[in-house]
């Protein structure tokens, strides 16, 4: 896949699909797969944290999704890095200020203008203050023709978690929409129907001859 094609397939597909889920928040700024060299370098030894915070300070995304959890994608590389910052509303910062009961006895104009009164530095400090969530992931796809050795370092492979010698073989080229929707199944609350209905039998095309190894089909592998 191409950087004409994967776009097309950013701003259509994985587009709608997010927006129906009720995930998509906004598309990135930068060329697809154009990440900053100071990505590349955390990512080689950071932890989770220092990954997703250096992506987002220099826009290394190509989708941010409402919890601010990030896609990323270049023709080799599709990679999903939660927000491992526990999610802030204002009304969860008004919980800390007021009682239930106190909210409760609030009319609804006057709730309002407290929310209207919150700015963003507020927000942010209150996160600040907050635990990281200790359940983040990330999900990483990559196709490595360099590094491919049968039942050692697959062509096509998954990576979970942030553990480069955790690789799962994968017999096709994965889709960016097969990815997503991985993705979403294992970490969002999906609308079941909006998934299903997306779903397809076309998963990519077939790994090259060359990169599959009949060998590799005694493992466990990803379609």
């Amino acid at each position: 896949m191409n950087d004409i094609s994967l776009k097309i397939s950013i701003n259509t597909d994985i587009k709608k699909l997010l927006e129906d889920m009720d995930l998509y928040k906004s598309t990135g700024t930068k060329d697809i797969g154009n990440h900053s060299s100071a990505f590349k370098k955390i990512s080689r030894s950071g932890n989770h944290i220092e990954i997703y915070q250096t992506a987002i300070q220099e826009l290394d995304y190509e989708i941010l999704l409402k919890d601010d959890s990030i896609f990323q994608f270049s023709p080799t590389r599709y990679a999903f890095i939660q927000n491992p910052n526990i999610s802030v509303t204002k009304e969860d910062l008004l919980s800390t200020v007021y009682t239930p009961d106190e909210l409760m006895n609030i009319n609804e104009d006057d709730y309002n203008t407290l929310l209207e009164g919150i700015t963003e530095i507020e927000i942010e400090q209150f996160k600040s203050e907050q635990n990281f969530n200790i359940h983040a992931h990330m999900i990483r796809y990559d196709i490595d023709a360099i590094n491919h050795k049968p039942l050692q370092h697959a062509y096509s492979h998954l990576h979970i978690g942030n553990n480069d010698n955790i690789r799962i073989p994968c017999s096709k080229l994965l889709t960016p929409l097969t990815f997503v929707l991985f993705v979403l199944k294992h970490t969002y609350p999906i609308k079941q129907e909006l998934y299903e209905k997306r779903l397809s039998t076309y998963k990519g095309d077939a790994v090259p001859k060359k990169y599959w190894d009949s060998k590799e089909e005694q493992e466990l592998y990803i379609i």
